[in-house]
């Protein structure tokens, strides 16, 4: 996973890799639910810990998704100061 520098692309691809995290992580938790809805125990133990994984991946994305607006919201501010 590419490492965080505020104001360079890396923040971007580090976006878009934990944003696909994400989508893997629903798309085995969605397959896990049909399974779960037949009966099997071992599909309902890995949608736990898939959700837990899920919250992990979540934080991570508010915190680089906010990165950005903090940027661009500071600029704004000091141009209403002058």
């Amino acid at each position: 996973m590419a490492k965080y520098k505020r104001g360079t692309r890396t923040n971007v691809m580090a976006l878009k890799d934990t944003i696909n995290e994400m989508e893997k992580i629903l798309s085995a938790i969605t397959e896990d639910l049909i399974k779960s809805l037949k009966g099997n125990q071992a599909a309902c133990q890995r949608i736990r810990v898939n959700t837990i994984h899920f919250e992990k991946i979540s934080k991570k994305y508010r915190k680089e998704s906010l990165c950005p607006l903090k940027k661009t919201v500071k600029a704004s501010s000091k141009k209403k100061k002058k």
